[in-house]
């Protein structure tokens, strides 16, 4: 029943037999469905491949809302939006597999069946406006099981699988974070890398690297950026200054050591000395430790001590050494060994000795020292020109190296000055100094040997 019209049309009843247009059907006021349908409505169109086209009037303007594409199974083109109201859902699948709904406050989009895959042909783009949070988690509190979020990225090799950047993982137990380890279905990170960058810039420098080995380096890029830890009260408790290249443990503005209460009490200088400070000692100690009530307490059960101290007694360096005593237990040091501030070396109940045990000697046979050279020896008295870093300043006795050298060149030695010495400046640019290993009482009993000896030989001639 072919029809065009412009007036309004009422078909009040329908049989079963279709009501067929076979040209364009327009209608040109408001048209209205009613009534009781007693079979199923189509509206169809029977040219192969002929599109359906739902048009309609914005504004004055013809315009298509809809096209039904039936050269492509009926796909469907809408020319604006979509709309549905809340809790109206869009889904997806023969078996309603994925939703999309906004319930009137939050949005949601839910997969029902296995995984979600979201892919983007350039960057994916995750933005949270404001103060918005990501939270990545899973709904089903109640449920027991490990929860995982794990972040990966393509391996370069397409043979091989995924590299872990990030897992984060909920068990019964505990709750763990772990940055490039792999699992049984990807690879592990080989290297991590920390970089940060000014703001507004794009070019950001290496702060922490660990690589496969497991070796940690901090400022990989040479920065200027110090290394800091704080403690309780402390913001410098370990303290590494980039700039200077030194450390400082315990500190907020030198590159010291520093008791409890702040106090500096040891610190190495920019020509690597250590120092003690406040009046207090510089102390290499074993097996042994001050407890709460300052009693030198032993570590280890069975085992001696011992401890090299400087500042104690009067500034003096001292070597003590203490008996075995049970772990806990209160020990007592002896003074063993002595240098003073002159020099002077002194040994508390005991001698030095060297090795002489016959097996480690070979070629053993019997010595003559030649007489001659201790009688051609020159001892000498003397002044340092730099009497400030000598403890006999001036009426030294003793040798003079270069003469005792044409001698016997097996008690002179050659020492190195530090560049800073005061000294430095009477030698040769290599900052060797000459030494002798035959000291003040060596230089005595020579020349009483050497009078000895012109006596002897004069009684001799006689």
């Amino acid at each position: 029943m072919p029809y065009v019209g412009n007036k309004s049309t009422t078909f009040n009843t329908f049989s079963a037999t279709d009501v067929s247009v076979t040209d364009d059907l327009t209608v040109t006021d408001d048209a209205s469905v009613g009534g009781t349908v007693t079979v199923n409505s189509i509206i169809q169109t029977t040219t192969s491949d002929g599109d359906m086209v739902l048009k309609g009037n914005d504004g004055g303007s013809t315009i298509t809302a809809l096209t039904l594409d039936m050269s492509d199974a009926g796909t469907a083109t809408f020319n604006h939006d979509v709309k549905l109201p809340d809790s109206g859902e869009l889904i997806l699948g023969a078996g309603s597999d994925i939703r999309l709904y906004h319930d009137g406050s939050n949005s949601y989009l839910k997969s029902s069946t296995n995984n979600l895959f979201i892919s983007s042909a350039a960057s994916l783009i995750l933005d949270a406006d404001g103060s918005g949070d990501f939270i990545f988690r899973d709904s089903d509190i109640g449920d027991e099981a490990n929860k995982v979020i794990r972040f990966s990225t393509p391996s370069h090799d397409t043979n091989e699988e995924n590299v872990q950047i990030l897992q984060v993982e909920s068990e019964a137990s505990s709750n763990q974070i772990t940055f490039g380890g792999g699992t049984s279905g990807l690879n592990a990170s080989t290297k991590m890398i920390f970089r940060t960058a000014a703001v507004d810039t794009t070019t950001g420098s290496n702060r922490l690297d660990i690589d496969s080995s497991g070796n940690v380096v901090f400022n990989e890029d040479s920065a200027d950026a110090d290394f800091r830890i704080e403690s309780n009260g402390n913001t410098n408790a370990f303290h590494i200054d980039a700039d200077k290249g030194v450390v400082s443990i315990g500190n907020d503005a030198d590159y010291a050591w520093r008791n409890n209460n702040g106090d500096q009490q040891m610190d190495i200088s920019t020509f690597g000395c250590l120092y003690a400070q406040g009046g207090g000692s510089l102390i290499l100690a074993s097996n042994w430790f001050r407890a709460a009530d300052n009693t030198i307490t032993a570590k280890t059960t069975g085992v001696g001590t011992g401890y090299f101290g400087e500042g104690v007694s009067g500034g003096n360096h001292v070597f003590f050494t203490g008996a075995s005593a049970s772990a806990g237990a209160a020990m007592t040091l002896t003074e063993r060994f002595k240098i003073a501030l002159n020099g002077d070396l002194t040994g508390t109940d005991t001698s030095i000795a060297s090795n002489s045990d016959v097996r480690l000697k070979e070629n053993i046979e019997d010595y003559s020292y030649d007489i001659n050279k201790v009688k051609a020896m020159q001892v000498k008295q003397f002044d340092w020109k730099e009497k400030n870093l000598h403890a006999t300043p001036t009426g030294q006795i003793g040798f003079i190296a270069q003469e005792l050298e044409k001698i016997e060149p097996k008690f002179v030695r050659e020492n190195e000055q530090k560049e800073n010495s005061a000294e430095l400046k009477y030698l040769d640019e290599d900052g060797m100094a000459k030494t002798s290993v035959l000291g003040e009482k060596d230089a005595m009993y020579i020349s009483i040997i050497q009078q000895l000896i012109a006596r002897i030989e004069k009684l001799e001639d006689k």
